[in-house]
């Protein structure tokens, strides 16, 4: 009690950096006497410790792993960070594989707890997948979500589940996705949609099904669900550039009305981008031009550029419409960063089209990584 108050103290006044290496063991020799928030005192003190060599974080390892089975979350959070923090300093694949085998049953426990413990405990688990998403494979059944969750709590799991998707088990999270796509909640509904997008973009051989399921929620009827499947067949795209001109075709005849952001720019790169295909494609961005001079930078970035790709593919269609675009863009804004586009496409397209098109339209898109970090955003506002 002494020590687990004192260390508590001590961090309130000054960071305790240069006074760990001195009383690292004696914190570790405490943690078993110490009633749960004094451990979570320790614990928390020890997190900012440095290891000297591998042994000895292999030693601190080994003494605060029993605690994983601890009743009291903070305890056990406070274990895992930890232990995550140490395992990159580990050279044996067979230790790190022990220490991986006891973090998923110890923190998915919590996940029947009331629901600000699963709120915290989930936190910590999606920055667990950030970095090891294979710890918790096995565990994915339980991130499905129950009827009675919290919406904070829904939310956390589609995070976690986001993290989670493999060629081995998206069918079984399409299957359950198809019924969180139902729901009444707004924001669960979108992110609903974001995970089934980026199911199909992680998945290669679920792109073309996952691009039709989304083609039919983009004509649903409902605003909210049509643009967020707009926003998942963009990112479909961008993953597998892969010419599925037939869907998108379909897509931008029937655009629905668009009010949010990125929703407006996924339709508009889209059109762009699949100009040859698109039969009214000048016609559609004539129709987004109109407020031009209102639109969120995000949007006036992307019309710019589609224009200028439109008019590199069709320019008899498109003539008056990339002069007034430039116009506005070089004289009426104030935004940098669009004004410095438009004198490059300016100048660009005042070199010749042919130099244009290598330019504009033989640009590689970027391929989308099994393991890579699939942020989702609640904000419209592309985090990653």
């Amino acid at each position: 009690m002494v020590v687990s108050n004192t260390v508590a103290a001590l961090s309130e006044l000054s960071p305790l950096a240069e006074l760990l290496p001195k009383i690292q063991w004696k914190l570790l020799a405490s943690l078993d006497k110490c009633t749960e928030w004094g451990r979570v005192n320790i614990l928390d003190t020890l997190s900012s410790y440095v290891p000297v060599d591998e042994a000895e974080a292999k030693t601190i390892c080994q003494i605060i792993s029993p605690h994983l089975a601890h009743k009291n979350s903070s305890v056990v959070v406070a274990v895992v960070r930890i232990i995550m923090k140490l395992m990159p300093v580990f050279e044996d694949r067979d230790f790190v594989s022990s220490l991986e085998e006891k973090l998923p049953g110890a923190m998915v426990a919590f996940l029947s707890s009331e629901p600000e413990i699963q709120f915290v405990v989930l936190q910590e688990i999606q920055n667990i997948v950030r970095q090891r998403p294979n710890i918790f494979q096995s565990e994915l059944r339980s991130f499905f979500i129950k009827y009675n969750d919290p919406i904070y709590v829904k939310l956390g799991k589609l995070h976690v589940i986001n993290h989670l998707i493999r060629a081995e088990n998206v069918l079984l999270v399409l299957f359950v996705l198809k019924d969180y796509l139902l729901e009444t909640d707004e924001e669960f509904v979108r992110v609903s949609i974001r995970v089934f997008g980026n199911c199909a973009a992680v998945v290669e051989s679920y792109s073309l099904p996952g691009l039709w399921a989304l083609k039919n929620l983009a004509r649903i009827g409902v605003g909210y669900v049509s643009q967020e499947a707009i926003v998942a067949i963009q990112n479909i795209l961008r993953a597998h550039p892969v010419r599925h001109g037939r869907i998108v075709a379909m897509v931008c005849e029937n655009l629905p009305p668009l009010t949010y952001p990125e929703a407006k720019a996924s339709a508009i790169w889209m059109v762009g981008e699949y100009a040859e295909v698109v039969d009214n494609a000048a016609e559609i961005l004539d129709d987004f031009l109109e407020g031009f001079l209102v639109e969120s930078p995000l949007v006036q970035l992307q019309l710019l550029t589609s224009v200028i790709k439109v008019f590199l593919k069709k320019p008899h269609t498109s003539h008056n419409l990339v002069t007034q675009t430039l116009n506005m863009c070089t004289k009426e804004v104030e935004n940098p960063d669009l004004r410095d586009r438009g004198f490059f496409y300016k100048r660009l397209l005042s070199v010749g089209s042919e130099i244009a098109k290598q330019v504009v339209l033989h640009s590689e898109l970027p391929v989308h990584k099994e393991n890579q970090d699939t942020s989702l955003d609640f904000g419209y506002t592309r985090l990653s």
